[in-house]
């Protein structure tokens, strides 16, 4: 099992791109980024989910999810 890559105290403003670059591992059912200001507030969190064949996007807002997209 890998270890999660984690940056902390970053400042993000609207209209700003963000780009990442990875490959997953042979095998790998799926992988999440988690892009917000605490483990209970995320603006985003992406979950390809290669398994189940879509995309996972919410919101976490005070520990709350919130649906994006499907």
């Amino acid at each position: 099992m890998s270890s999660p890559f984690r940056v902390e105290d970053m400042s993000f403003k609207q209209g700003q791109e963000m780009t990442f670059t990875g490959k997953t591992k042979s095998g790998a059912s799926g992988f999440s980024i988690n892009v917000g200001h605490d483990s209970d507030n995320y603006a985003l969190h992406f979950n390809p989910r290669f398994s189940h064949g879509h995309i996972v996007c919410n919101s976490l807002s005070g520990g709350k999810l919130h649906l994006l997209y499907k």
